[in-house]
């Protein structure tokens, strides 16, 4: 990632949060930061463009935005967007949050202390609502949880700021085999996704595919795999990137599907 690549992401994130009446923290000039950032923006705009309405939560007193670029801290520390219906803007309909920790699926949710469980980090993760408390910044932590239980995760995405290799898409299946391995069956389909239009989990990365993953993947498609890699963000046209996120050919219309479906009822009426 050069400069002008890091400045613009910058600028985008800001000029994203401003139009949510909000501005950022200085960013470290950490580059992954930045791209951790940009991927979790790219989560939020998807739903924006279905229609949702999401909404800063958590703000700092100044109003100011707070990422969480590492596990440390409560998560009632940092900011996070809500969701909410166009038309019902009370009933929230799930979160999105930043590095998140979240219980395996296979773990045992018994243990005395949540050093025992297992948990896995997230860069982005959509969280049904309630599925951590909702304290204000800076409150002492008095035996409240800070993960997020397994059935509380809708989805979520990783951002790598690599060039998509075949040993990262192995890493990639292997954390969406341990957290949610519905997503590597065919035929299950969960209720969230016939309500919301959430993604599949994501993989984010931020240069592009070798031919060999480009392979792998090609794999998975066979397999009906349900899970995304959204390439080369680096140097791609947010549009672009919205459509990978929806699993859309980049040369076909972004509302096709739409106009697909509403010929079906069309058609059956």
């Amino acid at each position: 990632m050069d400069e002008t690549n890091l400045d613009q992401l910058k600028a985008r994130i800001g000029d994203f949060l401003q139009s949510h009446r909000s501005k950022t923290q200085e960013i470290a000039s950490k580059l992954s930061n930045i791209f951790e950032a940009y991927c979790y923006v790219l989560f939020v705009l998807h739903y924006e463009q279905e229609g949702l309405k999401p909404r800063i939560e958590n703000l700092t007193p100044d109003k100011q935005f707070k990422f969480r670029f590492s596990t440390a801290g409560h998560p009632w520390n940092f900011s996070y967007f809500s969701v909410r219906r166009a038309d019902n803007e009370d009933e929230v309909l799930f979160e999105i949050r930043h590095n998140q920790q979240v219980a395996g699926h296979y773990v045992k949710m018994d243990e005395k202390s949540e050093e025992d469980i297992g948990l896995f980090a997230l860069d982005v993760a959509v969280v049904k609502p309630g599925a951590l408390p909702r304290l204000a910044m800076g409150t002492k932590r008095n035996g409240e949880r800070t993960y997020v239980t397994n059935n509380a995760l809708i989805t979520f995405g990783e951002a790598k700021k690599l060039v998509a290799y075949p040993m990262l898409i192995a890493s990639f299946y292997g954390v969406v085999h341990e957290i949610r391995p519905v997503f590597l069956e065919k035929a299950t389909q969960d209720e969230e996704f016939e309500k919301f239009p959430h993604p599949y989990p994501i993989l984010f990365t931020s240069d592009f595919l070798t031919r060999g993953t480009k392979n792998i993947l090609k794999t998975f498609e066979d397999r009906q795999l349900r899970v995304t890699v959204v390439e080369n963000v680096n140097a791609s046209p947010e549009s672009v990137l919205l459509r990978r996120i929806k699993g859309i050919r980049e040369d076909e219309p972004l509302n096709s599907r739409i106009e697909e479906a509403l010929d079906e009822i069309t058609n059956s009426a």
